[in-house]
């Protein structure tokens, strides 16, 4: 670590911030707001010096031990409001992708918004692209609702939980789709969301 340099050790320290226990090329590019090229370089340098893990094509992860290292040096290098826009530009990016997915799997009840996630959005060309992504990052794409929900941004919660229904449905993922969709309407409730609430309660009767 001590031999790394600013903008190498800047981009570990971010990678502490992830959401969910791995992440693409894209969403590494979200987190440190750069083009693709300098993330990927970035990457394959942390890579080569064993502080990170490849373990298929653009999709990277922590060492447990590596990761509690980051996020923990992170809180203390990087100020609060960096760390908490480098956060929110990840989740906006798995917003922005999980909409564009969820058009691909068919005819959506709900219009899909403009939003600032757009410009690091994965680029899905069919419905074979959209059903790899759902699988790669659920568990992702969960967290990504709780922090949503625990940073009071009511209406992105609830537009990522209804962009994965059908995705949690077909898979027969309903424990994470109950367990979302029940966070969302927490949220909904206390923030007076009323189409949120009622969007949810749709997918909750699906459930």
């Amino acid at each position: 670590y001590q031999s790394l340099n600013e903008e190498q050790r800047r981009a570990f320290l971010l990678l502490g911030e992830m959401i969910g226990g791995k992440i693409g090329l894209d969403g590494a590019a979200a987190l440190f707001d750069s083009s693709l090229e300098d993330a990927d370089d970035l990457l394959q340098e942390l890579v080569g010096m064993c502080l990170l893990e490849e373990p298929q094509g653009d999709l990277y992860r922590f060492h447990d031990l590596i990761g509690a290292f980051a996020k923990d040096r992170g809180s203390v290098e990087i100020d609060t409001e960096e760390r908490r826009e480098a956060k929110g530009r990840l989740s906006a990016q798995y917003l922005s992708t999980a909409q564009r997915a969820a058009e691909l799997l068919g005819p959506r009840g709900h219009e899909t918004v403009e939003d600032e996630g757009e410009s690091h959005r994965t680029e899905l060309t069919g419905r074979a692209d959209a059903d790899r992504w759902f699988d790669l990052y659920q568990e992702n794409l969960t967290d990504s609702i709780e922090y949503f929900a625990d940073n009071a941004e009511g209406e992105k919660a609830w537009r990522l939980a209804d962009a994965v229904l059908r995705f949690y449905t077909q898979r027969g993922q309903m424990g994470l789709l109950v367990s979302s969709h029940e966070r969302v309407l927490q949220v909904s409730d206390k923030q007076g969301n009323k189409r949120g609430r009622a969007v949810t309660l749709i997918g909750l009767g699906i459930a």
